[in-house]
């Protein structure tokens, strides 16, 4: 068996793609025109954003440069002042013989010291017994008289030059008392270097344990103010495998008491930042590390980086800056230059309204092709009604013409013989079996597919039905060989299932040759009971095996060949099946025949 079907193109289903092909274009050529409208808007509010946020960091760095300049100016200006402390700085202030620095761990060496008072006329006396031949003892009496003075300096001094008497004269008990004594003397100086770091390295000297450590600590934390060349005596004496941290910070201060330079000083590679203020009694200078002191925070997504003249990184993002914006900051002598540019290196254009196209379009294209499956199915309904109006008239047709030429030469005795009579008899009651067959099946399937027909379920003998489908075919029954199985057994109605074997054996006997014979049977399946009909026809096309069960269809083979059928006969087939718990299968190939099977529940 064959299904024909005819894909001739709806007028209707025509304007509908042609339809939906325009409004897709004409969205297409909006959702563009949005989409380049929003990228210019979106790169003029980048660019707007980007500007803006330079603005805001520029302000940032000119305003702390700033404030800091006034901080300085205002020590300088003012003798009452106090150095100030600015967060991420270090400054290093003097005014007169007064030197500070701020914050006071700030820097482990400081660029300038005061000179020392001239104490020799106090100590004539002392070194002269000391240097002169006049005894350590005269020495001694004379300096630990001068170690009660209530003059720190010199107490100081004069804890010194006993330290040093008792020592050369091996008394380092005492030796090592006098230096503990100048230990404790913290913000005054002893020949020239800090009280308290000559007595620690004084008790270093005599093994006391302790002192180094209490050394390297003080040195780190910049705890005494100390010109270079002792800093670095003091660190190797130490023992230090690496200068403080506040190092640098020393080394740029420095170079900015030297020099007078700003505002960026290179150091080791380093770029620091360097200002200072100063007149004829008081000066003020500050180093920073830019991005501590600076601290520019960029918005979300915005990235900068901060330049000097010279192209020395100073804060930011150290890599090759993207395409932005440039602002240049500070004196025009010695300026900086800011850049900020869009975090990634590009403008994220907003997607939103090619997307609602894109959903727009897809809705559209899945309405079209609801509705375009809608009508092709309606058109392939109407088809399939044309075709069957045809078939029935024909099958209508055919007997009703027979009955009635019949008919009118028995009415009008033109019958020749008793023989002819009795023949006619014989056809017109074929011609009526055969109308009422027709007209049976179809109402049959109407009350099918209404849910109204009733099935009266019983146990049945499987055999039985197969061979009272047999002998109901009629003449074809002939060519029908039985394959018996053994008794089985199955519940079902008698008359529906023996109306669904005769259909298979209905259609096997059509489309196979007329020479050929068509087999008919049984056998068990597992907890099933099957039923099959095999023909030697030829056979049904994959594309078409699905459809043939539908109604009204009938093969591109029956149509061809003007093969008797109303298409209704596998149709109701599957309905029978269906009512039963079972179901009908189908194996076929073209030019190998056709198998329907009929599965059955087994009958408990």
């Amino acid at each position: 068996m064959e299904w024909s079907v005819r894909r001739a193109v709806n007028p209707v289903l025509r304007a509908l793609l042609a339809t939906a092909a325009v409004v897709t274009i004409a969205l297409c050529w909006f959702g563009w025109r949005m989409w380049t409208q929003e990228r210019s808007v979106d790169r003029e509010r980048q660019r707007e954003r980007i500007e803006g946020s330079a603005e805001a960091m520029a302000a940032v760095v000119l305003c702390k440069w700033a404030q800091a300049g006034e901080a300085l100016s205002r020590w300088v200006s003012d003798d009452r002042a106090v150095p100030p402390l600015i967060p991420g700085a270090v400054i290093f202030a003097t005014a007169g013989n007064r030197v500070e620095v701020s914050p006071r761990d700030g820097l482990p060496f400081v660029p300038w010291l005061p000179g020392e008072p001239d104490l020799t006329s106090v100590f004539a006396e002392g070194e002269a017994a000391e240097f002169g031949g006049g005894g350590a003892a005269r020495a001694v009496a004379v300096y630990r008289g001068l170690a009660g003075h209530p003059n720190e300096s010199l107490r100081a001094e004069a804890l010194l030059r006993l330290a040093r008497v008792l020592l050369q004269s091996g008394e380092r008990k005492g030796a090592l008392r006098a230096y503990e004594s100048l230990a404790r003397m913290e913000g005054t100086l002893a020949a020239g270097l800090p009280a308290g770091l000559v007595g620690l390295d004084g008790q270093r000297k005599l093994g006391s344990s302790g002192s180094g450590e209490q050394i390297a600590a003080g040195l780190a934390s910049g705890r005494w103010l100390l010109r270079r060349g002792p800093a670095e005596y003091y660190l190797e004496a130490a023992s230090l495998r690496s200068p403080p941290g506040g190092w640098a910070a020393a080394e740029a201060m420095s170079l900015l008491w030297e020099k007078r330079e700003g505002p960026v000083i290179e150091i080791d590679g380093q770029p620091w930042l360097g200002m200072w203020r100063g007149n004829e009694k008081r000066w003020a200078g500050l180093v920073a590390m830019p991005a501590r002191f600076l601290e520019i925070k960029a918005p979300a997504g915005v990235r900068f980086q901060l330049t000097d003249a010279r192209g020395r990184f100073l804060a930011g993002i150290p890599d090759k800056p993207q395409p932005g914006t440039a602002q240049v900051l500070g004196e025009v002598e010695s300026p900086w230059v800011l850049r900020v540019w869009q975090d990634g290196g590009g403008t994220a254009y907003r997607t939103m309204t090619p997307a609602l196209v894109g959903l727009v379009i897809l809705l559209l294209w899945g309405a079209v092709y609801f509705m375009a499956r809608a009508i092709r199915r309606e058109s392939e309904v109407a088809r399939l009604q044309s075709d069957f109006v045809a078939a029935v008239s024909h099958e209508f047709r055919s007997p009703l013409t027979t009955v009635r030429q019949l008919s009118e030469m028995l009415e009008m005795g033109q019958v020749p013989s008793e023989e002819r009579r009795q023949k006619y008899y014989s056809v017109l009651a074929g011609e009526a079996h055969r109308l009422q067959r027709l007209v049976e099946g179809l109402l049959h399937l109407g009350r099918m597919e209404a849910g109204a027909q009733s099935y009266r379920m019983q146990q049945l003998k499987v055999g039985d039905l197969v061979r009272q489908a047999v002998e109901e075919v009629g003449p074809g029954g002939g060519r029908v060989a039985v394959s018996e199985s053994g008794e089985i057994h199955a519940n079902g109605d008698r008359e529906a299932l023996t109306a669904a074997i005769r259909n298979l054996l209905d259609n096997a006997l059509k489309y196979s040759p007329a020479d050929s014979r068509v087999e008919a049977g049984w056998r068990q399946g597992g907890r099933q009971v099957l039923i099959y009909v095999r023909d030697l026809g030829p056979g049904i096309p994959v594309e078409e095996q699905k459809a043939v069960f539908e109604k009204f269809v009938r093969g591109r083979r029956a149509v061809k060949e003007s093969i008797q059928g109303t298409g209704v006969g596998l149709a109701m087939v599957k309905h029978i099946m269906k009512a039963h718990g079972g179901e009908v299968r189908l194996e076929s190939a073209p030019g190998q025949g056709s198998t329907f099977t009929l599965v059955l529940p087994e009958s408990e």
